[in-house]
């Protein structure tokens, strides 16, 4: 379980948290970074990301917490809050929501790992643009200082898309993914 900023945050599958391990390099300023066992499986197998207070917010010093999720290097569509009448205890992330193609509106997608296939030939048509977040789950978090409405229709900003299909093994040389989380 990771504990950060006064939150803590695990990685479940089938109710089961998933081990981590320490990792091993110098981290930025503000970031908490941690391997995560992958579910031994050929199959994909659903996981969800739990945050937790440690302890309770004060809300008369506090507007809230905002959280996004980002899965291979994809950004979800909403932003999660605990807020003093939302979500006070903790929230799971069970899906990213992934954008309409108008980016009016946004799907849900369950999260999976799935083992990454490679291929030998280097496929040089591979147009996914974030090989370097595959495998990865991120969460960035900030305070909530203000609430404002916007007027109107409002669109999403554009998202990047999961990478479907093998990847050549050149492309992914120097990475320990083995899995991609989306």
């Amino acid at each position: 379980m990771v504990r950060f900023n006064n939150f803590t945050f695990k990685v479940e599958v089938v109710g089961r948290e998933l081990e981590e391990y320490p990792y091993p390099d110098e981290e930025p300023q503000r970031t908490k970074t941690v391997y995560i066992e992958v579910p031994n499986t050929d199959e994909p197998i659903p996981f969800r990301v739990v945050a937790t207070p440690i302890q309770p917010l004060d809300f008369t010093k506090t507007k809230g917490e905002t959280f996004r999720l980002y899965v291979d290097g994809v950004r979800d569509a909403f932003l999660q809050t605990i807020e003093e009448n939302k979500n006070s205890d903790c929230f799971v992330y069970d899906a990213l929501y992934v954008n309409t193609e108008d980016r009016t509106g946004a799907i849900p997608r369950e999260l999976l790992f799935k083992r990454l296939e490679t291929t030998e030939d280097n496929d040089e048509n591979c147009i996914y643009d974030n090989l370097k977040q595959i495998g990865t789950i991120q969460i960035s978090m900030a305070e909530i200082l203000d609430r404002t409405t916007k007027e109107g229709p409002q669109l999403r900003k554009a998202q990047s898309s999961f990478h479907e299909g093998k990847i050549g093994e050149k492309k992914m040389k120097g990475s320990n993914s083995s899995h991609l989380a989306g």
